[in-house]
Parts: C-alpha cells; structure tokens; sequence
C-alpha cells in the first residue's frame, strides 16, 4: 500500500518547502491552494467558493483510493488543522503525521513578506488558533493526532443574563484518559472560574460517553460548585456522561432524551498480576460511581448495581421514576452524538434508533457536516482568506 504522509504546522511554517525537498518522483502530492488556483485561474489563496466542495470530495476520494493503492510510493497531504473526519479517514491508513513548526514571529513575518497574502490581519489571526490549539506540540516530530489536552467543553456566559453560565459538553468525554493527569482537569476548573460570581450553570451534554477518570472529575468539580447547576441531557447521556449528569441540582429531559448506566470497562495489556490489579481497580471505579448514582436518584446501591450490570438504557420517563431526572420537556430533533459505529462498537443493548445509519441526513445537519468538511479543508465557516495552504517557500 502507498505510504501517506501528512505535512502538517502553522500558516507559513514551511510545509510545502518540507514536501517539495523530500518527494519523489512516483509520489503525489494534495496542496489545496494549489489546485484551487489552477482549476479557477484564479491567483494563489483566493478561490471560487462554488469549487470548494469539489475539491473536499476530491480529496476524500484520494485517501479513500489509498486504501488499495499500490503504484505511488507515498502520497503527501498538506493541512494546518489535522482535526475531525479529515483525521479520521487518514488513521484509518495508519498515516505517518510529521509537523514542521515554527515560532509564531517567524510566521508573522514570512506573512508580512508574503504579498500573495492579500488578508494580512486573517492570516495572522489563523496562526494565533493554531499556535493556542497546539504550541505544547514537540518540533518537527512524528506524532499522533490525539491531543490530551484538546477541550472536549465549551464555556460562555449567557447573552442576555450576566448571572448564568453555560457549559457545552457535546460528543466524547475526553478523547485520552485523565488517569494521572492533573493539567487538564485544572484547566476545566480555571475555565469555569472564568464565569465569575455567576448563580446558575446551565450543563448541555449530548454525549456518547467516554473516559471515567475525565467524567470523575468533573462531577466532583461541579458537586463542589457554588452556583446552582441545571443539566439538560439534548439527547444522549450515555456511559460517562450519565455520570456527569448525576451532579446537576437539576435534571431537565426532552421526552426522546436517554441516559445509559454501566458499569466501566476498560482494555488492558499485561500479565495475570496487572488483570487482578486492575480488576480490583475497576470495582473501587464502580464503587465510586454507585455513590454518585445514589446521591442522585431514589434507588438503593443493590437497585443501582442491578442497573449497571444490565447496561441500562433509560428513557426519560424511567429517569424520572427513578430519581435521574426531575423534568421532562417536549420531544426535540436532536443531532446524533456519535456515529451507529460508535455505539455498535462499545455497548451491548444499544437501541435499534441508534444503529441506523440514515441514508438522508437532516438539512441542518447537512449544513453543519459541510462547515466542518470547508474547515478541515483548510477554510473557514465564511470563506475569508483563513486556514489556507499555498505554494511558496514560507507556507
């Protein structure tokens, strides 16, 4: 199979320079500017946004023909942000990920050198998110995609009322585990300090599930919170994230809304010591998470664990009836959290709803998967002149 390598860094770092050196000539190269420039004839960063979808669909073809390709020895693909269903397509052909860095003044001033780049102040703002998002990341390094200390939430105070926060937990809890970390969950409560003397938090998940540790934490982080916590389950609270929901004052759910209980379940490598350890480990884990689900509901510990060992997946009104939920709202069309593979994957008694894979997707979801797929692209939502590659020496 054709190797595939991803040239990835900030805006000007020197990315085509990188691949331009080393490429070979059986090799093929993907450089979204540049094919922009020659299917438009339009000059190099500037672009006819009705061509912007072609050239995604193109390049979700190519990797997924890489698949089978023998004939190239290596397939080069230049990016600046490797995130969402870009970097899932490409671990799924076990990609090689090199990152060409550079301090943000130099990128600053190849910027301001650069007269093909008309939007000085965008492109420079491009490398502001890149360098916040990954400036811990090693130099020039081949390096997994996975970041640990990617944020999975989302902050804000409300628009209209200075008194109320509001936090987003939407998809997995925690893409690596928080066991042994102590940056991360520090930075969830700095972040939540930032919300000031406010008096209500309004929690919004709709959430596969995800890591214990990570889920652990932050339960104990908003048990411990002084304002009043109302969480709202948009759709899913599954796994972890049910957890999580336990530490709401108040627990609010449309009538389609669901929370899944189980108990944890990890992988592990090791020999007969490191299974009996963990398996004590794990029991202290659950213990744990027994405590929370009493604390929250109106069940006995032997009633929880009978849950819990029957992956329960309870609708809102068994919530209610069973102390998880303390409101139900009106039925609400709610984006999935996860993919049916996810789920299929992972769980045992998953609903049949959550396994189909719908060949017709909603309009606004449409619309939203086509915003992602213009931003891992290398574009943004607007289509400025942002999160671009080009084919001089500096990008």
């Amino acid at each position: 199979m054709t190797q595939v390598k991803v040239v990835w860094g900030p805006p000007a770092a020197g990315k085509s320079t990188h691949v331009k050196e080393n490429k070979g000539e059986n090799d093929m190269i993907y450089d979204f500017d540049l094919l922009m420039r020659d299917l438009s004839g339009l000059d190099i960063y500037d672009r006819n946004e009705y061509l912007i979808s072609y050239l995604v669909d193109f390049r979700a073809a190519i990797i997924e023909s890489l698949e089978t390709e023998e004939q190239l020895d290596t397939a080069w693909i230049i990016i600046s942000f490797p995130e969402g269903e870009i970097k899932e397509q490409l671990e799924v052909l076990d990609a090689e990920f090199i990152l060409i860095d550079a301090d943000k003044e130099t990128c600053y001033q190849r910027i301001e050198d650069d007269d093909c780049r008309k939007d000085k102040g965008g492109w420079k703002q491009v490398a502001d998110d890149w360098f916040e998002k990954y400036e811990n990341t090693q130099a020039k390094a081949v390096i997994p995609l996975k970041n640990k200390n990617k944020k999975f939430w989302n902050f804000k105070a409300k628009d209209d009322d200075e008194k109320t926060g509001e936090l987003m937990l939407y998809g997995e809890i925690a893409s690596e585990t928080w066991w042994g970390d102590e940056v991360t969950p520090k930075q969830f409560k700095e972040d939540l300090d930032a919300l000031g003397d406010i008096k209500t938090l309004n929690v919004f998940v709709n959430s596969p599930g995800g890591d214990v540790f990570a889920a652990q934490a932050i339960y104990s982080i908003l048990k411990r919170y002084d304002a009043h916590v109302s969480m709202y389950v948009d759709g899913i609270a599954a796994s972890a994230a049910s957890l999580i929901v336990s530490a709401g004052d108040t627990v609010i759910m449309p009538k389609n809304a669901m929370q899944m209980l189980h108990n944890p379940w990890c992988l592990c490598v090791g020999n007969a010591g490191d299974f009996r350890k963990l398996a004590d480990d794990m029991d202290k884990i659950r213990d744990s998470m027994i405590v929370a689900y009493e604390s929250r509901s109106a069940l006995t510990k032997d009633e929880i664990i009978d849950i819990l060992d029957a992956e329960s997946w309870l609708t809102a009104e068994e919530c209610m009836e069973y102390g998880f939920c303390d409101e139900i709202e009106d039925a609400k069309e709610i984006a999935a959290c996860a993919d049916a593979d996810y789920f299929k994957q992972r769980y045992q008694n998953t609903p049949k709803q959550l396994l189909k894979k719908h060949p017709k997707k909603a309009k606004s979801q449409q619309k939203e998967e086509e915003w992602r797929r213009k931003l891992t692209a290398g574009l943004d939502a607007y289509g400025d002149s942002n999160y671009l590659k080009g084919e001089n020496e500096n990008v």
